[in-house]
C-alpha cells in the first residue's frame, strides 16, 4: 500500500469515525496525555507520515502519523485492516 492509498483510506474512515477502533492501550494513553478522539481523527485525516505503511506480522498495514494540533505534535500508531464490511483502522497507541 502506498502512502497515497493509505491517506485516501484514512480520510474516508476519519470522516465517519465508526470504522476507527481504539485499543485499550490507546485509550489509556489518550487519557494520560489529554488527547481527544477528535484530535486522533484529525490526525488520520490531515496528518503526515512519520512511518510509511508496511505489513505487520498479522498482515495488516501498520503506520505512524503525526499532526500539530492544540499547540503540540501528536503521533498516532495504527493499522489498517479489513473485515467483511470493508476497511477499518485500529489505533494502537497515541503519543
Amino acid at each position: 500500500m502506498t502512502p497515497q492509498q493509505a491517506k485516501a483510506i484514512l480520510k474516508d474512515l476519519a470522516s465517519d469515525g465508526s470504522r476507527v477502533f481504539f485499543t485499550r492501550h490507546a485509550e489509556e494513553r489518550m487519557v494520560e496525555r489529554e488527547i481527544t478522539r477528535t484530535q486522533v481523527l484529525r490526525c488520520l485525516e490531515r496528518g503526515s507520515f512519520e512511518e510509511n505503511p508496511a505489513r505487520d506480522v498479522r498482515g495488516s498495514w501498520a503506520m505512524r502519523l503525526k499532526l500539530f494540533t492544540a499547540g503540540e505534535y501528536i503521533r498516532v500508531a495504527l493499522a489498517i485492516d479489513q473485515d467483511k464490511d470493508g476497511n477499518l483502522a485500529v489505533i494502537i497507541t497515541v503519543i
